[in-house]
């Protein structure tokens, strides 16, 4: 997918095909303040765009919808001046075996850049990973604390 963002005056975020056909915008409607930083996901599904409100959106680049909003305010009052994205392997040995298939693989940054050859599946998914985690089975296992005191 060849896009291209591109940050206006008005400090909104316009999305465009390389043919100059426009495909979304990221707009300033909640008065999120000035545009500080846009980052594409690795893969191009997303965009984050980061406002002078400490509000991040993240908004899907197949729909052109916001996906999540979020606000960092609550955790800092430095501006955002930086994004990145990060990569989460939860099941390390899935991981190896998946890149054991992909040979010629050496490192993460080979793994990351792999393009057509990777699936989507190939890695695990965090937020899906963690929302079937089971609590109770993981947190060790605490005696009952006896009845008694003073009252």
């Amino acid at each position: 997918m060849d896009l291209l963002a591109v940050t206006t005056l008005d400090e909104q975020v316009h999305v465009y095909r390389l043919n100059g056909q426009k495909v979304f915008g990221v707009t300033n409607r909640q008065a999120l303040g000035g545009v500080n930083q846009v980052k594409w996901k690795p893969n191009g599904q997303s965009i984050a765009v980061a406002f002078s409100s400490r509000k991040i959106c993240l908004t899907s680049s197949q729909t052109g919808k916001m996906m999540y909003q979020l606000d960092c305010s609550a955790h800092s009052t430095a501006q955002i001046c930086c994004l990145g994205w990060g990569y989460n392997f939860l099941d390390v040995d899935a991981v190896k075996v998946n890149i054991y298939k992909l040979r010629g693989v050496s490192n993460l940054e080979d793994v990351t850049n792999l393009g057509s050859q990777a699936k989507p599946s190939d890695f695990p998914d965090l937020p899906t990973d963690l929302a079937f985690l089971d609590v109770e089975n993981m947190m060790p296992k605490l005696s009952t604390l006896p009845a008694g005191g003073q009252e």
